[in-house]
């Protein structure tokens, strides 16, 4: 599924505007190894230098003869940037057969691509050396690393891939039993009731039916419009317990991409489509619409952005269903490091900034612990070296000098 709204660009000019290295890029997709792409570029090789070398120095390099016979032959075209980094992304860089985490990867055609000629990224497969190596033998001594074999083991590695972020947001938020700043009420439970949650099996289901907070089939009753914020008044807690259980158990019947450590427009325009869902952790700008401030019950329209590299995460949101008088007077408000759990709407590009257009499910704030995690930092180890992009938290520029807070969606 192609993302719409966005120019055509050259493979060469998405990977010279990317955070990953352009030169690694290159090498891995003409078939060198992560680590050694790595060594290749810190030792001073580009492109055009191995191109111009002779095949016994680029295998006095340690460059194997397939990558040679891409590198000087142009046996194949190169693995565009596009489908390279959806694959190595969706595999965390690491190999779909041993998932070692120390040794560089090669992405491998399941499908030879002298037979079928295809780049896409269903039919590429991470492997380290020793299993891309087995992946072109045949042995009648242990299990064959068939077509087959390796398109099972990379839909089982990337399926489990998808529920680490999952797994560690509801770690996180059962950590911070109150991170919570607010939950967009109508999309949560309409997503429970697309995914069949049992409402009356949640763990605080009688509670909020003994405070009158839900109906006798879990959906939330109206609140009164003179409240300033949803939660308001001797129910709150009660309830917001109960809506966190229902945004677990939709949670746990999703894919949820971490993206807060790859806001890089290039990765982003290959990684991200329509309808996905995303966690964005960072600095994010908080502004109420003009007309709002300062108005008590549903309608407080806002707006959150998370600005940086040249990338915008943009969404609304109605301040009335924030958690608590702490999250809609401070946490919703101004600038915040905090998380927001998104679904991707649109994606466009306008003078090389890349704007994501998001429905807001959720907003938490504690989820700290997610920068420093294994599964977060994993695209970035040696190997695969992100460069030039800021490591701060800050804003490119004032996010909302010129713009008019969108209506929330009905």
């Amino acid at each position: 599924m192609k993302v719409p709204d966005l120019p055509p660009a050259s493979d060469k000019a998405e990977r010279d505007g990317s955070s990953i290295n352009p030169t690694e890029a290159a090498l891995v997709a003409r078939g060198i190894n992560t680590q050694l792409a790595a060594k290749l570029r810190n030792d001073g090789w580009t492109l055009g230098k191995l191109k111009q070398s002779s095949e016994q120095d680029l295998q006095a390099l340690g460059i194997t003869d397939f990558a040679i016979d891409v590198i000087s032959k142009e046996s194949r075209p190169e693995i565009p940037f596009k489908n390279l980094t959806e694959v190595l992304f969706a595999n965390r860089f690491v190999c779909c057969v041993c998932r070692a985490r120390d040794r560089g990867v090669i992405v491998h055609h399941i499908a030879e691509w002298h037979v079928s000629h295809s780049h896409e990224p269903d039919n590429l497969a991470v492997l380290c050396s020793e299993h891309h190596d087995r992946a072109h033998t045949v042995s009648k001594l242990s299990r064959n690393l068939d077509a087959k074999t390796v398109r099972s083991l990379k839909q089982a590695w990337e399926h489990e891939v998808s529920l680490l972020d999952v797994s560690a947001i509801l770690e996180a938020s059962l950590d911070n039993s109150d991170a919570w700043q607010y939950f967009n009420h109508l999309r949560v439970f309409q997503l429970a009731a697309k995914l069949k949650v049992d409402f009356e099996s949640l763990p605080h289901f009688t509670s909020a039916r003994e405070a009158l907070t839900i109906d006798p089939k879990g959906q939330l009753r109206l609140r009164g419009t003179e409240r300033k914020y949803f939660y308001s008044g001797g129910d709150g807690l009660p309830m917001y317990l109960y809506v966190r259980d229902v945004m677990h158990n939709v949670l746990e019947r999703l894919s949820v991409l971490n993206i807060s450590n790859s806001l890089d427009r290039s990765v982003l325009k290959s990684l991200l489509k329509p309808g996905m869902f995303v966690l964005v952790q960072g600095l994010h700008t908080f502004k109420s619409a003009e007309n709002y401030i300062n108005k008590d019950g549903p309608g407080q329209i806002a707006s959150g952005r998370r600005t940086t590299n040249n990338v915008s995460v943009e969404y609304s949101f109605d301040l009335y269903e924030g958690t608590s008088v702490s999250a809609i007077s401070v946490w919703l408000r101004g600038s915040q490091d905090i998380t927001s759990l998104l679904r991707v709407g649109s994606l466009s590009s306008e003078g090389g900034k890349l704007t994501v257009n998001c429905t807001v499910l959720g907003i938490a704030q504690g989820f700290y612990t997610f920068k420093t995690r294994e599964y977060a930092n994993a695209p970035f180890r040696p190997g695969f070296e992100r460069v030039g992009a800021s490591e701060d938290f800050g804003d490119d520029d004032d996010p909302f000098s010129n713009d008019q807070a969108e209506e929330k969606e009905e």
